[in-house]
């Protein structure tokens, strides 16, 4: 996994960036990468399969850390694109600057 260098993590943000139309094999390891460095900075990932539900199956949040008690969060019926979603909003949202 990568360090929470931050050239690594523009890198790997303009990567994953339109890559929700690819397989998942594509990007998922450079969305897994992004994740750890998510974590190295102290905050939780949850992804979460609900069966009970019958649309927006699927939740992903990012919470702690650097949030500082907020989150950032997706229900959707698309892991991938979800996915990428929080990871981007999460690095927005944590970083004095755009990516």
């Amino acid at each position: 996994m990568i360090s929470n260098d931050e050239s690594k993590v523009k890198v790997l943000l303009n990567k994953i960036e339109g890559m929700e139309e690819l397989p998942p094999e594509a990007c998922l390891p450079d969305c897994l990468s992004l994740v750890e460095v998510i974590r190295a900075e102290g905050a939780s990932f949850l992804i979460k399969f609900d069966g009970e539900r019958t649309a927006s199956t699927i939740t992903i949040m990012a919470t702690g850390g650097p949030l500082r008690g907020d989150f950032v969060r997706r229900e959707t019926d698309d892991l991938l694109g979800g996915l990428i979603a929080v990871i981007k909003e999460y690095f927005v949202s944590t970083r004095d600057q755009a990516f």
